[in-house]
């Protein structure tokens, strides 16, 4: 959800911003029987994480986050209610109106080509068809967010190297 508050913050009138850094956000409306798909699946891993299934636990910390969050993801888990979980996703991919940023605005939209990362891959070059100034980067065989996830180094090296172009 923090892609989408960013993008569209930075098209308000009034906001001034100089870089527009979008790491897999998925701005785009997907079909309702694709979201739906999805809410299952979302609450069946909270499901699951409430009631510790240890496949659940272990594939959570290879693929979606790191083990030092675990933790405050399972209290999360534990106290998140399922209209929560649709709320999110309907606000993940509600319609996104992609529009013309002033010029001066630098964007990079970075994205995985794992799981559901198709859906910000086609969210980017939309993004950079309104947006030419937009620079693009294909991260093979990660996940969404698994580079900021995983590997906040070269995540910091990625966008220090875009500010600083």
């Amino acid at each position: 959800m923090g892609g989408r508050i960013a993008a569209v913050l930075a098209g308000m009138e009034g906001v001034k911003v100089q870089y527009l850094v979008l790491d897999g956000a998925p701005l785009a409306t997907i079909p309702g029987f694709l979201r739906n798909i999805m809410k299952k699946n979302y609450l069946s891993i909270i499901d699951k994480s409430k009631q510790r299934d240890p496949k659940v636990i272990e594939n959570c910390k290879r693929v979606f986050l790191p083990e030092r969050y675990l933790e405050n993801f399972l209290k999360i888990a534990d106290r998140i209610e399922v209209q929560s979980i649709y709320n999110i996703m309907e606000s993940v991919f509600d319609q996104f109106e992609y529009r013309t940023y002033d010029g001066g605005i630098k964007i990079l939209f970075m994205h995985g080509t794992k799981g559901n990362e198709m859906i910000s891959r086609k969210a980017a070059v939309k993004m950079k068809k309104a947006n030419p100034q937009t620079e693009i980067r294909c991260f093979k065989g990660y996940a969404h967010a698994q580079l900021a996830c995983f590997e906040i180094n070269k995540w910091i090296k990625e966008v220090s190297g875009f500010i600083e172009s």
